[in-house]
């Protein structure tokens, strides 16, 4: 790790400018509502099933954020935090399908998230770097056990 340290600061800053980018992006184009809610459904996001290729996209989503989170922590704690809030949405919309296949991934990616949410408050780099590795294992698990 030594001597990586110049690349991956390097790396780092651009990867949070690419990433504020990409949050103050998503956040001018976001439609602004969840469907169940405007309809008035009461049902939990635990109990919600989408196709799999939507799980694939969303856990392809949350696995790009938590990558970038995981570079973010070490350099900015705000920035990795504001990041981390984006992956409650994405996990919502897919975590019902997740949980109804696999309670054990599910479970998982629940540990994993609440340690990169973690991290990343502390900005903590290296503990946000291994949560952010772990999701990325725990999406390549679920995605080899239900393709999408």
């Amino acid at each position: 790790m030594g001597k990586e340290g110049g690349v991956n600061r390097r790396f780092v800053g651009r990867a949070v400018a690419v990433a504020l980018a990409l949050t103050v992006g998503g956040v001018a184009c976001s439609s602004g509502g969840d469907k169940t809610k405007a309809s008035g459904s009461s049902s939990a996001p635990e109990d919600h099933r989408v196709p799999a290729a939507e799980v694939s996209a969303g856990l392809g989503k949350i696995d790009s954020i938590a990558g970038q989170v995981g570079l973010a922590a070490s350099a900015d704690a705000k920035a990795a935090k504001d990041l981390d809030a984006g992956i409650e949405p994405a996990w919502q919309a897919v975590e019902g399908t997740v949980r109804a296949n696999d309670k054990d991934l599910y479970i998982r990616f629940e540990d994993d998230f609440a340690a990169l949410t973690k991290a990343a408050a502390a900005g903590d780099g290296p503990r946000a770097q291994q949560a952010s590795a772990d999701i990325a294992d725990a999406v390549k698990a679920y995605l080899a056990k239900f393709p999408g």
